[in-house]
């Protein structure tokens, strides 16, 4: 049994990429965000169901679509960004077509975002710190790759 909820953006204030390093094992983690805003919104659905014994499970996808210039420099996929004129058009997607929404599954413009090389003390669940969200600073950390 399932119960649909509406469509949702999902908040964030970022997310982690890693770029494979030449000659490296490790690869280099990138936090993305948007550029001069605090928070952005990824397209995201939501799905309340009942498993086979009888509990309420809580689902979430984050929907993606190709990169834009500056990821496909480290993956050739992205999340959905929405930009905010567009969060009700999304919300109200759950009541009309899907189809009217097709539009903004999009790539993010690449102008509009940034990447930061941080610490790989990302790498691990373990690691919740602020430290998990600078700018890597050390001499051997790889910079941020520019579009060409």
């Amino acid at each position: 049994m399932t119960a649909r909820s509406p469509d949702n953006p999902l908040p964030a204030d970022g997310f982690y990429e890693w770029q494979p390093v030449p000659g490296q094992k490790n690869k280099q983690p990138y936090l993305i965000g948007v550029r001069d805003v605090p928070a952005f919104a990824f397209a995201g659905l939501w799905e309340h169901w009942t498993d086979p014994d009888g509990q309420r499970v809580d689902s979430c996808a984050i929907i993606t679509t190709e990169a834009n210039k500056l990821m496909q420099l480290i993956h050739n996929r992205m999340p959905v960004i929405l930009d905010p004129g567009d969060y009700g058009r999304w919300l109200d997607c759950a009541k009309h077509d899907p189809a009217a929404v097709a539009d903004l599954l999009t790539p993010f413009p690449a102008k509009k975002m940034q990447l930061t090389p941080v610490s790989t003390l990302v790498n691990s669940p373990r690691n919740e710190s602020p430290k998990c969200v600078e700018a890597a600073g050390s001499a051997n950390q790889a910079e941020a790759p520019r579009p060409s």
